[in-house]
């Protein structure tokens, strides 16, 4: 099974009242990993502002990118990978 990294954020209240809500990725993003045969290692979920990333999140981001096969995020409503 290939490893994934699952990253649900939200910048604003708008994107909430949208569907994009930190709820509703995580149940999109879940049933992707399972019906795509990913094994979720770790899930990151900020609710930042538009420019703002803490740096030991980024730090921590940048690190695992080297020990998995891929990280899902959600981009208008639908499951990406990358």
């Amino acid at each position: 099974m290939r490893e994934a990294v699952l990253y649900a954020r939200v910048s604003s209240k708008d994107q909430e009242k949208e569907g994009y809500s930190i709820p509703a990725q995580l149940k999109l993003l879940r049933e992707y990993a399972q019906k795509n045969e990913l094994e979720l290692t770790r899930e990151f979920i900020a609710q930042l502002g538009p420019k703002t990333m803490e740096c030991g999140l980024l730090h921590c981001m940048q690190a695992l990118s080297q020990s998995v096969d891929g990280w899902l995020f959600v981009s208008r409503a639908r499951p990406f990978t990358r």
